[in-house]
């Protein structure tokens, strides 16, 4: 079969559905979201499903207060009612330097309007009474917390964007892509019954999941991700939750690393380990859905413990079940959005550690980026494009599996082009010390040489390479400073000031051409460079 839609969604979780969701709404209907099994059958189905605003970042914090609303809304649909249950919680602070990150977010979140509040440890014992605050110098009260049934929500927008008129299709794996010269794309399925499909789009959003780095290797790309196992278990009934007319707050405990969450008259803990296990570096099995791991308990006894003595009633409760199953994880544990680096028409949503509490915000967050060109949050900080080249999988231990180039490894890897940047340097400030055949400056010029160098300087920056850019960037500006000298014949503080006061501007040229204007950065840079060479010559 041979179909079109303007846009291929890959991937049925709720980043997926929240995506398809949003755009739906934003009155593009003509989209088609492909799932390989079930829809929620990824990390979805298995979630916790705790929905968070708290965040160190702003923009994360936007994502997540606006994920918080947007489920509070759909869960007042009486056609379609939703678990959804806004108990706030507390987060408990150790030192006087986690205090100080308490009050830097409360800030930032009551300046959102969200009515977080500091705790003293007092007061932290009236929100939560089972609480011991024997080391503890205060918390964060954080109004709007709760927690949700993951499976229900990511229903709840498939349901809403199907009646507006977006298509979904279940058990179709994604086997193919091809872009065309007109950047649009073909997209290649496989049915369960082994059919073979095609659609033509313009756009295909990623939204695989821990399933990401598939869908980018069909197009010869790496994607930097692993896939983390993540436990979390359920206690038997407590008596003393029971006799509550109302829920407690959910308890976080961020440098033991834990949540703990009172789920009808039981508790679920779920620990974040600081050894945490990766799994599949050698692939993901292609059955893999719906589908959890052995519990592997041993792993968590350091915050089982401290939980058990947080919470005393805790210790004293017996385990009725425990889910072991993967959750993404991108080198910074942030997710990735936005454009692929290079590709047009490409677009992620994907590799959400905090995928309930992310993914209603980040369907909103695609969309518009996809039909309006941006969103309206400032989410850079999310962008695909953070990473580059120099981010890799590598097999190993660790929390993450990554591995970041050296800027040493850097300059050994392209050491033949430092090397040949010195001798032209010191042959234009030493010339005596050189040869005939070395000394560039008298064979070709001042101004020939200041503008081989200024091009040399930018062509990592251009290429995207940090470490080298900075390294190069040494050397324009001391060329920049020798032009400024030899040619106007300025006194050297204020050749200084002049080259300090330059960059500054030219990079917020830059930044203003990326951003406001929406020029390509590869052509933004070029632009403010042709600037720095005029300046020079």
């Amino acid at each position: 079969m041979h179909e079109q839609a303007k846009i291929v969604i890959i991937g049925g979780g709720i980043a997926g559905c929240s995506a398809l969701y949003h755009l739906a709404q934003m009155g593009c209907t003509d989209v088609l979201l492909l799932e390989r099994d079930e829809l929620t059958s990824g990390s979805t189905w298995h979630a916790a499903g705790n929905v968070p605003t708290y965040s160190t970042s702003w923009s994360v914090m936007k994502v997540q207060s606006y994920s918080a609303a947007l489920y509070r809304e759909l869960a007042n649909d009486p056609d379609f009612p939703i678990s959804y249950h806004v108990t706030g919680s507390v987060r408990l602070a150790h030192s006087h330097e986690r205090i100080a990150e308490f009050r830097h977010v409360t800030s930032m979140a009551n300046a959102q309007g969200m009515g977080y509040d500091m705790l003293s440890p007092e007061q932290l014992v009236e929100r939560y009474p089972l609480v011991k605050t024997h080391d503890l110098v205060g918390a964060l009260w954080d109004p709007l917390d709760g927690d949700i049934d993951p499976s229900q929500v990511t229903q709840a927008m498939a349901r809403a964007a199907r009646a507006l008129g977006a298509r979904v299709r279940r058990f179709e794996s994604v086997v193919g892509l091809a872009q065309h010269a007109n950047q649009h794309w073909t997209v290649t399925t496989r049915t369960k019954d082994g059919d073979t499909n095609t659609v033509d789009c313009e756009h295909v959003i990623n939204a695989a999941g821990y399933r990401a780095g598939e869908v980018m290797a069909l197009i010869g790309r790496h994607h930097p991700i692993a896939q983390m196992s993540h436990q979390y278990y359920v206690t038997d009934e407590i008596p003393e939750l029971a006799a509550r007319e109302f829920p407690l707050p959910l308890l976080r405990d961020p440098d033991t690393s834990y949540y703990l969450r009172q789920e009808r008259n039981s508790y679920i803990l779920g620990p974040y380990e600081w050894q945490a296990t990766a799994m599949w570096r050698d692939g993901i099995p292609d059955h893999f859905a719906n589908m959890l791991w052995s519990e592997d308990l041993e792993r968590l006894e350091t915050q089982i413990l401290d939980a058990s003595e947080r919470v005393p009633v805790l210790g004293e409760a017996g385990i009725a079940r425990v889910v072991n199953g993967p959750i993404p994880y991108a080198p910074d544990g942030n997710p990735y959005m936005g454009p692929e680096r290079g590709l047009r028409n490409f677009w992620h949503c994907n590799t959400f550690s905090f995928g309930i509490a992310q993914g209603g915000g980040a369907g909103k967050a695609i969309a518009e980026w996809v039909l309006e060109g941006r969103p309206e949050f400032d989410i850079w900080n999310i962008d695909r494009r953070r990473y580059k080249d120099y981010a890799t999988t590598q097999k190993g231990g660790g929390s993450i599996q990554r591995r970041v180039l050296s800027p040493l490894g850097s300059l050994m890897a392209y050491g033949w082009i430092f090397v040949v940047l010195l001798i032209v340097l010191f042959s234009i400030l030493l010339p005596n010390t050189f040869p005939t055949m070395l000394n560039f400056r008298s064979i070709l010029g001042d101004k020939a040489i200041i503008a081989i160098l200024s091009l040399a300087a930018m062509l990592p920056m251009m290429a995207g390479r940090i470490d080298l850019t900075v390294g190069y960037g040494i050397v324009l500006w001391h060329i920049m400073a020798i032009a400024l000298q030899t040619n106007l014949g300025l006194d050297w503080p204020i050749v200084v000031v002049t080259v300090l006061l330059s960059g500054c501007l030219l990079g917020l040229l830059n930044g203003l051409l990326v951003e406001i204007a929406r020029i390509d950065s590869f052509i933004a840079t070029l632009g403010t460079g042709t600037i720095l060479y005029a300046v020079a010559l």
